[in-house]
């Protein structure tokens, strides 16, 4: 089964996104990288992104327009990969980000 992983760390620079391929077979799970690529964040969104960071205080806006953005970079990135490989339709996809405080 064809499966996305991605995230974002700390240096909040970019994602990186992992496809991989599972599979089960008598009791072993064995994986398979496919594909991978960094997928830097625009020099808009990363300033923002450094602009929220501690100790710098944030308001409701700036945080949710900080998610949507973050979110619509992942969405973009995971479409990328699957584009690139030909990959129609996924049993799963998991994500991290970088929570702002």
């Amino acid at each position: 089964m064809k499966v996305i992983g991605m995230i974002s760390g700390t240096s909040f620079d970019g994602i990186d996104v992992a496809l991989v391929d599972l599979q089960e077979g008598e009791g072993v799970i064995s994986i398979e990288l496919i594909d991978f690529e960094s997928v830097q964040y625009t020099r808009e969104l990363r300033s923002k992104i450094a602009k929220a960071m501690p100790p710098q205080s944030v308001d409701m806006q700036m945080v949710c327009e900080l998610d949507t953005q973050i979110g619509q970079a992942f969405a973009d990135a995971a479409s990328k990969i699957l584009s690139r490989n030909k990959v129609k339709a996924l049993k799963c996809l998991s994500m991290s980000k970088r929570k702002i405080k």
